[in-house]
């Protein structure tokens, strides 16, 4: 457990990383992604998750000529059934390590550690298109990693970067993936929220930066101001269903 001092000390928040669980003076406080986790994204990761699969039986199988040829007997026909049903999970795990990892990598080469090369393929391609972004910016980190908390609407967060980009003040996210999405336009919006309520200051931007895990396109977003009053909407309103839902 990690315990963030916030509003000059006057807010005490804790945080259980291994259950993702924040408290407020001993009370559960829901995480923006607990709140923007109700948008439905069901239909893209019903196919991520077949795709998986084909891939596992294609992979363990059909390109496996050994295992083609011989008839498995129970055991082995249970552990491939097995396999190829929890191949999504496996890859969401490698996804989530990958992402954890380079998020690390992007905190100490921001807060000058001079860190490594990463080893891992999948790691240093996303590590290196978030040096090429940098590099196209003119960028000026405030903070890192570091967690935020609304009083007024009761939720915590963590945001991985406050500071400068192109003389603009601005929060930014770092995600690993393929394109932006909706629920990330209403994550940052959060944590803008949040930190303005704090810090009493406004900010000119938020970014959301997404980095390929395995080459790719690199892909950008800013949000400006004129999109706040829309986002500050969508994210309330999701906030507002949460409880709804879940009783809270």
């Amino acid at each position: 457990m990690t315990i963030h001092k916030l509003y000059n000390g006057d807010v005490e928040l804790k945080f259980e990383e291994g259950r993702h669980i924040y408290t407020v003076a001993g009370k559960k406080v829901v995480s923006v992604t607990g709140v923007t986790g109700i948008i439905d994204k069901s239909g893209p990761l019903m196919w991520w998750a077949v795709g998986e699969c084909l891939d596992f039986v294609t992979t363990n199988f059909c390109f496996d000529v050994d295992r083609r040829n011989k008839e498995m007997d129970e055991v082995e026909l249970k552990e491939f059934l097995h396999g190829a049903h929890r191949a999504h999970q496996r890859q969401s795990q490698k996804a989530k390590d990958i992402g954890t990892l380079s998020h690390e990598w992007i905190e100490s080469y921001l807060n000058n550690e001079d860190p490594s090369p990463p080893r891992n393929p999948a790691m240093r391609s996303t590590t290196e298109s978030w040096l090429q972004w940098a590099e196209s910016v003119d960028i000026e980190p405030i903070e890192t990693e570091f967690k935020v908390y609304s009083q007024e609407h009761g939720y915590a967060g963590t945001c991985d970067f406050d500071g400068y980009v192109n003389r603009e003040r601005c929060l930014a996210d770092w995600k690993t993936g393929k394109a932006v999405y909706p629920e990330h336009d209403l994550q940052t919006m959060a944590y803008q929220i949040a930190r303005e309520e704090e810090l009493g200051i406004e900010y000119a931007s938020r970014w959301v930066i997404v980095l390929p895990k395995e080459g790719g396109e690199i892909v950008t977003q800013r949000y400006g101001p004129e999109e706040s009053e829309r986002a500050t909407k969508g994210f309330l309103g999701a906030l507002d269903l949460y409880h709804a839902i879940k009783k809270q």
